[in-house]
């Protein structure tokens, strides 16, 4: 989504083209920390439990760069999106590798795939339409809060912590 909105984020925040630098290490050093602190979270509180935080601290991001009032608090927010994706992403690998299939590994990923896909298209119809890349956001959020809400029902049921 971000390769699409830039233009009109840059746009919107009257910044230079290379302040992207800025975001990208804000959301690389979220993706890492998140990495690296999913299998621990995981271990505590449980699988389940993990994505629902994840999933609804993601959408508290993209909810974040929806309404930010700023360039700085958009950067600043890029660390709470890096470190969602890269938990969310972590945790359900750990996951499936120690509990799945290759078959389900594989449809992991495809899914990844289709998202990867999706969400440029998504952020194209909002800049199209009269709402520009802010509601593309707020779209966005609206789906991560639903999938973490998801996450509720099937809780106590994904107890696994990754550890033996």
């Amino acid at each position: 989504m971000l390769g699409v909105a830039w233009p009109s984020v840059r746009y919107t925040f009257a910044i230079p083209l290379d302040f992207l630098a800025v975001l990208l290490v804000c959301t690389t050093i979220g993706y890492v920390t998140g990495s690296v602190t999913a299998g621990k979270i995981m271990a505590r509180v449980g699988i389940g439990r993990t994505l629902f935080l994840s999933n609804m601290l993601a959408g508290i991001g993209l909810m974040g760069y929806a309404i930010s009032p700023g360039w700085l608090f958009f950067a600043a927010t890029g660390l709470l999106v890096g470190w969602t994706s890269g938990a969310v992403g972590a945790s359900l690998n750990i996951f499936i590798a120690s509990t799945g299939t290759l078959r389900v590994m594989n449809w992991l990923h495809a899914m990844y795939g289709v998202g990867a896909t999706i969400g440029p298209l998504v952020m194209t119809a909002a800049i199209a339409s009269r709402y520009g890349w802010r509601i593309g956001y707020g779209f966005a959020a609206s789906l991560f809060f639903a999938l973490g809400l998801a996450f509720i029902i099937v809780m106590d049921h994904m107890d696994f912590r990754g550890v033996a």
